[in-house]
């Protein structure tokens, strides 16, 4: 057996650390008075920070002699049938979980960012430029801190236009109000959806989103030796536009236009050749665009790409509700051949949610052979990211923005907070919710395969991965009490630690080595979220 400390399972090492804890001046009734002092049903991270402070210094173990994990977890661990049962107490419930990796479910494909700022300053109806100098440096800690490794990028309708409205708005002789009925006015180009007018789209707002946003998370993807994966999603809002004398829902091979035009760009101007395209964002909100109207865009978009040497994953229909999600899906089944042509059936988590509607995605998705997303939810936490992992088996999941500032209310749009009162030297944060997901993010990969994960404790939701480099990435989460755990079937290893609480206190915890056979088990303090990861 391993307990989280590599030579612990011995029984001589047992007998030592129990006999100096016996000879110390910290009691087994003061061990007893400590549980007594928990509250009913409440976390036990006060009595382990006791423990760790009155009894790991009196032990004064090698970390090389016990392989590591000197900490109240473990300590708690050791005497939970030894002395914790001599002080007449009643040990808490081992849960036990247990991997499987032949059983296989989904791969990774990516944790996916919209690139925006703080641009749109509402309070003072201006665009706020302030971000631009900082890119690369908030970037850098969303991709190396948090593991986001996907990228949205965004055609808005509107860009279909001979006025280049955004730059009015960017220069500050159009207020953030003004901007607004602007943002998707289609004026079209001219009468051929075959042969573009480039004097029709603009592009400076184009430009100015992948300069200043996309590109930076490219480069700090690349410094890691990883890339990124890039997701073109069209945008055609209705809220406050004004009226267009263009549909591209409407009239398909116009969509499919638009679409090849920024597509051509990002490839020309910036290297990128998308991975995916999302045909319709949230389709509830635009005018248009309904299951019908999907697929007949699928099907012409697909073929004109395909003539210019693209070859993008299909994704939709993303509707911002998710009981909608099915039935604009069982809509574009009526279009002959789009769901052939389509590889992701996406949604968002607006409106009314529960698991019966994951599980209609699920089953829609499995019936036609493609993979699901869930590609925003503002407001998003670990535990709606674990039951789309586990029960919508989501190959791409996002929350929504990259950062916003500091003194905003943090509502979980946003993965990172900025104190940008020191402009030359901002202070860059985890948003409130980011903590937690950064637990699978930052150990879970592009190409990653889950595997079998049960449990049998309510309170403990585990999910596992193989990365692709061979690695194992096993996650717990615990909403209610800690307790002892016991993980089975993870392969003879070194595994690192990493205890995120639910104040979103972090504890790096020292590597625990898994011996042949052996389980790992370990102390949960309190409620939190723990990810186990091959230390290689």
């Amino acid at each position: 057996m391993t307990i989280a400390v590599g030579l612990l399972q011995h029984d001589f090492v047992k007998r030592c650390i129990l006999s100096r804890f016996m000879h110390s001046s910290y009691t087994l009734s003061e061990i007893a008075e400590l549980q007594e002092s928990e509250p009913p049903g409440g976390p036990k991270k006060a009595v382990t920070q006791s423990l760790i402070r009155k009894v790991a210094n009196r032990l004064e173990l090698s970390p090389g002699r016990c392989s590591i994990l000197v900490t109240a977890s473990a300590m708690v661990a050791i005497f939970a049938g030894g002395v914790a049962a001599a002080a007449g107490l009643k040990p808490a419930q081992v849960s036990r979980i247990t991997l499987d990796s032949g059983t296989r479910y989904q791969t990774i494909d990516s944790w996916d960012v919209y690139p925006r700022y703080w641009e749109h300053d509402k309070v003072n109806n201006r665009f706020d430029n302030s971000y631009a100098g900082h890119t690369d440096d908030i970037s850098r800690y969303l991709v190396n801190e948090v593991g986001i490794n996907g990228a949205r990028v965004e055609i808005w309708s509107g860009l279909e236009n001979p006025t280049d409205n955004w730059s009015l708005f960017f220069s500050g002789k159009r207020t953030y109000e003004e901007d607004k009925p602007y943002r998707f006015l289609k004026i079209n180009d001219n009468d051929d959806p075959f042969s573009a007018n480039p004097s029709g789209f603009q592009v400076s707002k184009f430009d100015h989103r992948v300069k200043t946003m996309v590109l930076p998370l490219k480069r700090a993807m690349e410094a890691n030796g990883e890339r990124l994966r890039v997701n073109v999603n069209y945008v055609d809002f209705a809220y406050k536009a004004k009226p267009s004398s263009l549909s591209h829902a409407e009239n398909p091979e116009e969509y499919a236009e638009i679409i090849l035009f920024y597509f051509n760009r990002l490839r020309e101007e910036f290297g990128i050749v998308p991975d995916s395209l999302e045909i319709v964002l949230e389709p509830e909100n635009t005018d248009d665009w309904r299951g019908r109207e999907i697929g007949r865009a699928i099907i012409a978009v697909k073929a004109r790409l395909k003539s210019a040497g693209f070859d993008p994953e299909i994704v939709a229909p993303s509707t911002a509700f998710m009981p909608s999600a099915p039935e604009y899906f069982d809509q574009m089944t009526e279009v002959p051949g789009a769901i052939d042509a389509l590889d992701t059936f996406a949604y968002h988590r607006y409106g009314t949610t529960s698991v019966a509607y994951v599980k209609q995605i699920l089953e829609r998705a499995k019936r036609h052979g493609l993979k699901t997303a869930m590609l925003e939810k503002v407001g998003a936490d670990i535990d709606q990211l674990l039951e789309d992992l586990i029960v919508g088996q989501v190959s791409s999941w996002q929350q929504w923005a990259l950062a916003g500032l500091a003194e905003w209310d943090d509502k979980g749009a946003f993965y990172l907070s900025v104190d940008m009162r020191d402009q030359t030297n901002p202070r860059i944060t985890m948003a409130r919710n980011t903590y937690h997901l950064t637990q699978v993010f930052r150990h879970v990969r592009a190409g990653a395969v889950r595997i079998g994960a049960e449990s049998d404790h309510a309170d403990r939701t585990p999910v596992a991965f193989i990365n692709s480099n061979g690695s194992w990435a096993v996650i717990v989460r615990a909403k209610g009490t800690g307790g002892p755990v016991t993980i089975e079937k993870l392969p003879t290893a070194r595994y690192r630690l990493r205890y995120i609480s639910e104040e979103n206190e972090i504890e790096e915890w020292p590597p625990a080595i898994v011996t042949a056979d052996g389980p790992l088990e370990f102390e949960l303090p309190g409620p939190g979220t723990i990810s186990i990861v091959t230390d290689k």
